[in-house]
């Protein structure tokens, strides 16, 4: 006898619903869908239209999340307060946003929100202002995270980034990169320039060494943007704060917040990937480099060009949609 019913993956579906029906444990109606290729699961879309094409799927957040936090964030704007009660709401969902974000981006300026939670005042400061201006900003470029089933098909590199301070204000920095490219490989060593200016961007204070490791890692991604554009690499730090906040996308220190931001939102318009890995100080290919600067041998046996790393004082200036507008096109 020939089944007439549903396609053999509906088929299976409408058997395993039918089979909890008899058991007792039916499913409820809105916690199952037809079989498609895009859908809503745990309050991400999916869609897998394109898997046999790139050979990824694609996440993002449910449109009533996202409008949702539109209108909390418009309210608050509206009525120029922010209660706490509204604040857990903003900063809960947030972190669930995250989830279905691409990167880290989703992570970065959510501080002051998170500490109105615990406040009793309602007046909308200028760093939350800030944390609108993020929020509003991620939330119109609605960034998918992709999920890749099969290897992608794009260039790797290998990047390694340290920096030295022996006296306050006067830091010095490097990074080596390896790009792997067909036919071969391009190695190239940067000396970050460090001017005094980099200092007055942050909160006063004499120890700012995750400060320089981080900025010299930013400089990395504005030193060769086209070269970074959607590549995988791997970049070695020896730094755990820095480390950490990188992996996280946040942090308690407001400076290493601010750079984080700015990191993310770079990657996410090159839409290049990164996996941070800690490494010892002795085994890191840039200590050398980051003291000693010109002077330093390694990178010379080892076979890298070096050049001069320029800082990017503008982008702490810019607000994050610009940053994201500003990298698509470099």
């Amino acid at each position: 006898m020939w089944w007439t019913g549903p396609a053999p993956k509906e088929r299976r579906r409408w058997q395993f619903i039918h089979l909890n029906e008899i058991l007792g444990t039916p499913f409820a109606v809105e916690k199952h869908q037809p079989m498609s290729s895009q859908g809503l699961f745990l309050g991400l879309d999916h869609d897998m239209s394109h898997l046999n094409s790139t050979g990824s799927i694609s996440f993002w957040p449910r449109q009533r999340l996202i409008d949702k936090i539109k209108t909390l964030v418009r309210d608050c704007r509206t009525s120029a307060r922010l209660h706490s009660g509204t604040a857990s709401k903003i900063y809960g969902m947030m972190n669930f946003l995250e989830q279905g974000t691409y990167g880290r981006i989703g992570a970065q300026g959510l501080a002051p929100i998170k500490e109105r939670q615990y406040e009793k005042g309602i007046v909308l400061t200028t760093r939350i202002l800030k944390s609108f201006e993020v929020i509003e900003a991620i939330l119109r470029d609605n960034p998918k995270r992709q999920f890749f089933i099969f290897p992608p098909p794009c260039l790797r590199f290998v990047g390694a980034s340290d920096a030295a301070l022996e006296c306050p204000g006067q830091g010095t920095g490097g990074f080596c990169i390896v790009w792997m490219d067909h036919p071969g490989v391009t190695r190239e060593a940067f000396i970050a320039d460090l001017p005094q200016e980099v200092y007055t961007l942050w909160e006063p204070g004499d120890r700012k060494i995750a400060q320089l490791e981080m900025v010299v890692i930013l400089q990395a991604l504005v030193c060769r943007p086209h070269r970074f554009r959607e590549r995988r690499g791997v970049w070695f730090i020896d730094n755990v704060a820095v480390l950490m906040t990188l992996i996280k996308g946040r942090s308690d220190s407001p400076d290493l917040e601010v750079m984080s931001g700015i990191i993310h939102a770079l990657l996410f318009a090159y839409k290049t990937w990164i996996f941070w890995e800690w490494v010892p100080s002795k085994s890191n290919w840039t200590d050398s480099i980051s003291r000693l600067g010109w002077n330093d041998p390694w990178f010379k046996t080892n076979g890298f060009t070096a050049q001069l790393a320029p800082f990017p004082a503008i982008l702490w200036h810019l607000p994050t949609a610009a940053i994201i507008r500003t990298a698509e096109f470099l």
